[in-house]
């Protein structure tokens, strides 16, 4: 009998644990989230810098692998960003499926579709702004910025 007792108890503290984990991961993400937000706002600048090709440079034909590197540092962090968030939705909709497998619950599977059709949205995006692909259409109807 006291085994039991015992044992409820264990899970009982476990239980209130978990719910305080879980109230502390979110008020950190929440913060995290906040701030980017609150540091631009006392004046930290997360821009990226770009440098102008020198157009005497590109005439004499002295452009050196340095000069086209941090002419291109803006579309190298594009590309790095657009590629984690593909990453992430394919990661997201792999889970979502595991988690239907799992609960049969179809509304999640549905949300991580979605997630997966934005990343490939995503990756279309990038590879037409990367000029990777080529489109038949012009790229001002796709690619906006």
């Amino acid at each position: 009998m006291t085994s039991l007792t015992s044992t409820g108890l264990i899970i009982k503290m476990y239980d209130t644990n978990l719910k305080s984990v879980v109230w502390k991961a979110f008020y950190l993400i929440l913060l995290l989230s906040f701030l980017p937000f609150a540091l631009n706002q006392l004046g930290v600048d997360f821009a990226s810098n770009t440098v102008q090709l020198d157009v005497e440079k590109m005439a004499a034909g002295q452009i050196t692998a340095n000069d086209q590197f941090f002419a291109l540092k803006g579309a190298l962090q594009h590309v790095i960003m657009e590629w984690s968030a593909v990453s992430i939705a394919i990661i997201a909709a792999l889970a979502s499926f595991l988690h239907f497998y799992r609960r049969r619950d179809v509304t999640v599977p549905i949300i991580g579709l979605a997630l997966l059709c934005a990343g490939i949205t995503d990756a279309f995006h990038t590879l037409a702004a990367t000029r990777i692909i080529s489109a038949s259409a012009p790229n001002s109807d796709f690619i906006k910025h």
